[in-house]
């Protein structure tokens, strides 16, 4: 009776033991299972990640953007001269607190240039003829008839009306810029005075770049209607202005801190200004496209969920007449 009560408590104890450790790779197992699948979850978010900005980055690679934007530019360049010209012989008598805009830090790179673009455009306008005036009207709308033919572009659909009437819609844009950053620099002055006469200098200067960057998202949004070939309610063009007023934001401070890093001066010498302008106003103007790119997808996202609308309600009533 001893040796088989000692046989038996062995038996539970083998028992006991084998069921520990069991319990004890069912726990490891379970431990090892979940670091696993925390594994693959981040790696699967790292994958989705990456599939959202290659699908990101090939909706503008598709509209080649920064080939619209290097074209945008180069009539931009022809266009600022001729477009000063215009103001300062239209407005000169308004346009205030010029410097003051071009003080502000994210200008500090161009603002030698834009200056003397001014200074050279009131010394024309003191003393222009009929023909320089023309041509130079001609020249200063350049941008914004190109900027109308590249929206054509970008969301694959030719207007109606082209020629002249194009042409006219480019001159009264331009008017109309003119008219806008007029009122602009009058406001811009006027606020900054109050705010640092009785807050603090730096709180001044946040004030002013509140009120660029609201400018900068206006502008944006009004050009984007403009550029659009069909007619586009504002709502819709609120997206891409935002994306393209972040990245005016983000690439202006980007662009400062590069040149003060990169000492560029010591491989272009005396034409340093000109090349900083040249590429100061590339990537604002890929910055630019890149929303207008985006406006375009989005909006024809929107049609097609609206095309496809009709036939999920009408197999929507089918289930419920089957059932």
């Amino acid at each position: 009776m001893k040796r088989e009560g000692k046989g038996a408590g062995k038996a539970q104890q083998q028992t006991t033991a084998l069921k520990t450790s069991d319990a004890e790779q069912t726990v490891q197992s379970a431990r090892t299972g979940t670091a696993q699948s925390g594994r693959i979850g981040k790696t699967g978010k790292i994958r989705r990640a990456w599939q959202w900005i290659a699908l990101r980055y090939g909706v503008l690679a598709e509209k080649k953007y920064t080939t619209i934007a290097g074209t945008l530019v180069f009539f931009l360049i022809l266009s600022v001269v001729p477009f000063a010209f215009w103001l300062t012989l239209l407005f000169g008598k308004f346009l205030v607190g010029t410097e003051e805009v071009l003080d502000l830090e994210i200008f500090s790179q161009v603002r030698e240039l834009l200056l003397f673009v001014q200074e050279n455009a009131r010394a024309a306008s003191a003393g222009a003829s009929v023909v320089l005036a023309v041509t130079s009207l001609y020249s200063a709308s350049n941008f914004f008839y190109h900027l109308r033919a590249s929206g054509e572009i970008i969301y694959g659909c030719v207007r109606k009306k082209s020629g002249w009437r194009s042409r006219l819609a480019a001159l009264l844009l331009m008017l109309a810029t003119m008219a806008v950053l007029v009122a602009f620099l009058a406001v811009f002055v006027g606020m900054v005075y109050l705010l640092r006469r009785f807050l603090p200098v730096f709180v001044a200067d946040l004030g002013g770049y509140i009120l660029l960057f609201s400018l900068a998202f206006g502008v944006s949004a009004v050009l984007n209607l403009y550029l659009c070939p069909y007619r586009l309610h504002f709502r819709e063009a609120v997206k891409g202005s935002l994306i393209t007023t972040g990245f005016w934001a983000a690439a202006s401070v980007g662009f400062s801190i590069y040149l003060h890093f990169s000492r560029i001066d010591k491989l272009y010498g005396a034409v340093t200004a000109v090349i900083v302008f040249l590429l100061w106003a590339y990537i604002m103007m890929v910055c630019f496209v890149v929303g207008v790119v985006y406006n375009e997808y989005y909006a024809r996202k929107r049609r097609e969920r609206e095309e496809m609308l009709p036939y999920v309600s009408a197999g929507n009533d089918s289930e419920r007449v089957e059932r």
